[in-house]
């Protein structure tokens, strides 16, 4: 064996003792201060390995819906969001017709919403053949992705109705109440080529308040995310 094996080996024996784990892991940590944070930081990186993996293979199956899978799945994952999402609010009805799935709070204090629909829904018009439908030879937004549009300017409004109720200001610490923003979750893109991103790119910049991302996007920005912790471990 090898010297390296031998220490190995030697180290393993010492970590599956029973005795004096405490002292063991003093002394580990004593002699190598950033072990600590290491093992937390490669116990993270798995768990979210874990989590990205089920994104993507969820992403195929069309019987996952909103609310069922969805919804409570980005709630246990919110990492997922980035920095920009991590705070969420006890509260997400805005009014007695309006439940909005997350209000969160933004690093820098304000109120953000996001809005989840479903991968599986038609991003963009087709005519009867599955072609894409265009005005003035520019791709149409689909009917569903409309609605899912009104919606989060409904969400806007009301979040900012809100905003002069002292009480829902206090109850869910929002000390900065100005202008939020909605994150729309729709669709997917991983077949889109650059007359989908660029109509994307068009429409996003037609919203005020609102950005358009597909669950590709999401599962792009996350697995971003998760290769910055990674080169941490």
């Amino acid at each position: 064996m090898t010297n390296d094996e031998v220490t190995i080996d030697l180290v393993k024996q010492i970590l599956r003792s029973e005795k004096n784990k405490d002292t063991i892991y003093q002394l580990f940590k004593e002699q190598y201060p950033e072990l600590d944070k290491k093992i937390l930081t490669y116990k993270l990186v798995q768990a979210r390995k874990i989590a990205l993996d089920e994104f993507r293979i969820s992403l195929a199956d069309q019987n996952k819906k909103e609310r069922d899978y969805w919804q409570p799945f980005l709630e246990k994952n919110r990492w997922m969001f980035c920095l920009s999402y991590f705070v969420l609010l006890d509260e997400n009805r805005i009014d007695l017709w309006d439940t909005a799935d997350y209000l969160f709070e933004s690093e820098d204090g304000f109120i953000d919403i996001v809005e989840i629909k479903h991968p599986h829904i038609e991003f963009w018009q087709k005519d009867s053949i599955g072609d894409y439908k265009k005005y003035r030879n520019f791709l149409q937004h689909s009917e569903e992705l409309k609605g899912a549009i009104i919606q989060a300017v409904n969400y806007i409004f009301q979040i900012e109705k809100k905003f002069s109720n002292p009480d829902w200001c206090r109850k869910n610490n929002c000390e900065t109440p100005v202008k939020p923003k909605c994150t729309v979750i729709f669709g997917r893109s991983d077949i889109w080529k650059i007359e989908e991103k660029t109509a994307l790119r068009l429409l996003n910049d037609s919203l005020h308040g609102i950005k358009v991302i597909t669950f590709d996007h999401l599962y792009n920005r996350a697995s971003k995310v998760l290769n910055s912790l990674e080169k941490e471990s």
